[in-house]
């Protein structure tokens, strides 16, 4: 099969989903898993999908945040005046 019936193949399984109102996000998810494992094999979706997590819980600002809030809440339990 080449590409092109493969998108088109998940899009309507993408759709599909969507309509018995399955989690968009989630929808997403598998459909790309899928549709990846379709074009690369098992191998490829695995250390794709294992790059994108790794990269994804990385990131500065993903660090940045929930420190910001903990300090917040330090602050708060101590009894810090506003």
């Amino acid at each position: 099969m080449d590409a092109l019936t493969i998108g088109i193949i998940m899009v309507v399984c993408l759709i599909v989903l969507i309509v018995l109102k399955f989690p968009v996000g989630y929808a997403f998810l598998i459909i790309g898993f899928f549709g990846f494992i379709a074009l690369r094999g098992w191998d490829g979706a695995f250390s794709y999908l294992a790059t994108k997590v790794f990269s994804g819980c990385t990131q500065y600002l993903l660090t940045t945040v929930p420190l910001f809030v903990l300090m917040g809440e330090i602050a708060f339990a101590s009894g810090l005046p506003p």
